[in-house]
């Protein structure tokens, strides 16, 4: 079976002659599916794939993220994150550190 409406995969008509294009072995995952295993918007998903820091494909008009991709994002995102805390980071400042610095 190929990626379709279960996979939240929606061609626009004229696009629907891609879809034999895109794998039947449910590698991919739509942006929506891959917001929702990561836990933020799909705002943030299209955010991560323009900075290139979460690989997609486009077909037609639709974009289909690995989902292999989507683990290792999953992953760094973890260990990127404070240990033992709600995720909020705090940042102790030293006297003039908001002053920027002047240049020659």
């Amino acid at each position: 079976m190929r990626a379709g409406i279960a996979e939240g995969l929606i061609l626009a008509p004229e696009h629907e002659h891609q879809r034999n294009e895109i794998p039947a072995d449910r590698s991919l995952m739509s942006v929506t599916q891959a917001a929702t295993t990561l836990g933020i918007s799909r705002a943030a998903v299209h955010k991560a794939i323009t900075q290139k820091r979460l690989p997609a494909d486009r077909y037609g008009n639709v974009v289909l993220v690995s989902r292999d991709a989507v683990r290792r994002y999953k992953a760094a995102r973890e260990q990127g994150r404070p240990r033992g805390g709600s995720g909020a980071q705090t940042t102790a400042k030293t006297p003039g550190s908001d002053v920027a610095a002047e240049g020659p």
